[in-house]
């Protein structure tokens, strides 16, 4: 696999142990080259093979380490959770496919439904509200049957009090004469059920100016902190997607390169067996030989293990079940331009959850005045118009309408110090989320700045296990070359084996510090992970 560097173009192969591409099996040719080591070993047993000067057959050696790698586009496909599966996944797909399945991401989105539906809730507080009303009572009500002032209980309507007796007198008597005693009002028991038939539209409208604005303005504010919260998230599961793709990639390429040192080192244990029953090495060679194999198995099994770990990992991430069966296409670029201090701490200033926190303050201002405005003068507007009647055939009939209107202005004076209390609370509430957002600053130049430093880290780290695979493949050459001559022994040739072996490990998890750290440097900066790192010179903080 080549890996393209985007500051200077360049290409870089990766070896053998980096690759996650790389064949399993870096020595294809052991059947044939093993028989004509054998065919040498035994015409070189007529010789004196205890005298210790004539060197070992040509060629015994020079093959066991891993042979160089042919990476084709079959190879660059990566089995992270075995089973069938309908395609194989890029970068993109896994971060598509976790920012549609994100829990997280999903409730944050919705929670910012509810804040626009809030917005709506606000901007009703300042409208009238117009019901239309039908309504029907019947009912039978004798009660003013019994006040005498209207003549009930019999009589005219009792005795008149006017201060001039002799008037009164005479009113009373002329009045009874008149109507010979009857009533206005019928008696009780004669007072029918009354039936009505009432429709009306109904206007109520209590107007809080103030009220209305502030609320307003605080819920524009807080569907803005909403959206900046979404945004953090989304760069928040890239950057952990990202981190669970590469790790599958690292576990793949250790596996892969594990593998290849122990097929080396079998094939050196082989040479060695016949050495010995060629009384060219000693029992104490052939188990030294053995034991060095063998400590490979367990790396071996554990690398494998923690490729399926991380393609789990990667299908939790992604919303899909743990044994879904994953293939991955392993594709990557390393990014190594130049990145400027101060402007990293300028943007990481300036990124989505210090924007949030920043907003939250003034969302609390305009959340106190609205509370003040409680005590506000404040107007209330009452309108009835419609129609009543006792059939319904004579609903519309002239005269049949009825209608009343009111405004009342109010003057809130006392509610006991609630509003007062409610805004104390707020203004702490304001006092701490300052210092909250102090505290966020702090972390995130923090964050960025320890970022930055890994990220430099790794890259040096990077640009020195390269050459110092470059400089192992040249010592396990060269101690292959003085083995043929018989001027290194056995021991030499475990040792620099061994020495690729770490200088291949190494590459890899230089090769996975610098695309994680990368991607969390650009989270940390408010950048979109897979943003490349060359916009940088176009975004102003």
């Amino acid at each position: 696999m080549f890996v393209t560097d985007r500051r200077n173009g360049r290409a870089y192969a990766l070896p053998a142990a980096v690759g996650p591409t790389a064949p399993t099996r870096p020595v294809a040719r052991a059947g044939w080259m093993t028989a004509l080591t054998l065919v040498a070993l035994l015409l070189w047993a007529g010789t004196d093979a205890r005298a210790g000067s004539t060197p070992p057959p040509p060629d015994a050696v020079s093959r066991i380490s891993p042979a160089p790698i042919t990476v084709t586009a079959q190879d660059s496909l990566i089995t992270a959770v075995p089973g069938q599966v309908e395609r194989a996944l890029t970068l993109q797909d896994c971060i598509d496919a976790s920012l549609d399945a994100n829990d997280q991401l999903q409730a944050q989105r919705n929670r910012l439904a509810e804040l626009r539906a809030q917005k709506v809730q606000a901007r009703a507080d300042g409208l009238p509200s117009l019901n239309l009303v039908g309504r029907f009572d019947r009912g039978r009500d004798p009660s003013f049957a019994f006040d005498s002032t209207f003549s009930g209980s019999g009589g005219f309507g009792g005795d008149i009090d006017t201060g001039n007796a002799v008037f009164d007198s005479l009113f009373t008597t002329a009045m009874g004469q008149l109507f010979g005693g009857t009533s206005f009002i019928p008696p009780p028991e004669d007072i029918p059920a009354q039936t009505f038939w009432r429709a009306s539209a109904d206007l109520y409208w209590e107007l809080h100016p103030t009220r209305v604005i502030y609320a307003l303005k605080a819920a524009n504010i807080a569907i803005d902190q909403q959206s900046l919260t979404i945004v953090d998230t989304e760069n928040r599961t890239i950057e952990q997607t990202m981190h669970n793709y590469y790790l599958v990639l690292a576990a793949h390429a250790l596996a892969r390169s594990i593998d290849a040192e122990l097929q080396a080192r079998k094939e050196f244990l082989d040479i060695t067996r016949r050495r010995y029953f060629l009384d060219m090495a000693t029992g104490l060679d052939t188990l030294q030989a053995r034991v060095q194999m063998m400590n490979l198995l367990p790396k071996l099994r554990r690398a494998e293990q923690d490729v399926e770990n991380a393609g789990r990992a990667l299908n939790v991430q992604m919303g899909r079940d743990a044994r879904t069966p994953l293939t991955l296409v392993a594709r990557f670029q390393v990014e190594l331009d130049e990145i400027d201090a101060s402007k990293a701490v300028a943007l990481a200033l300036r990124r989505p959850d210090v924007q949030q926190s920043e907003m939250n303050e003034e969302y609390l201002h305009r959340e106190r005045d609205t509370l003040k405005s409680e005590m506000h003068p404040y107007l209330t507007v009452n309108a009835q118009y419609g129609y009543v009647t006792r059939k319904i055939d004579e609903f519309v009939d002239r005269g049949h309408d009825f209608w009343r209107t009111g405004v009342a202005l109010t003057i809130p004076v006392f509610d006991g110090w609630l509003t007062k209390g409610r805004v104390q609370e707020r203004d702490a509430s304001i006092r701490r989320t300052q210092h909250q957002t102090s505290g966020l600053r702090h972390s995130a130049e923090e964050e960025v700045l320890s970022a930055l430093g890994e990220v430099t880290i790794a890259r040096e780290n990077l640009r020195v296990a390269r050459i110092n695979l470059e400089q192992a493949d040249k010592a396990l050459a060269q101690t292959n070359r003085r083995y043929e001559l018989g001027k290194a022994g056995y021991l030499d040739i475990l040792n620099s084996q061994a020495a690729r072996f770490t200088a291949s490990s190494n590459l890899i998890q230089a090769y996975h510090d610098v695309l994680a750290w990368t991607a969390t440097l650009k989270r940390a900066m408010g950048m979109r992970p897979t943003q490349a790192l060359s916009s940088l010179k176009e975004i102003q903080p």
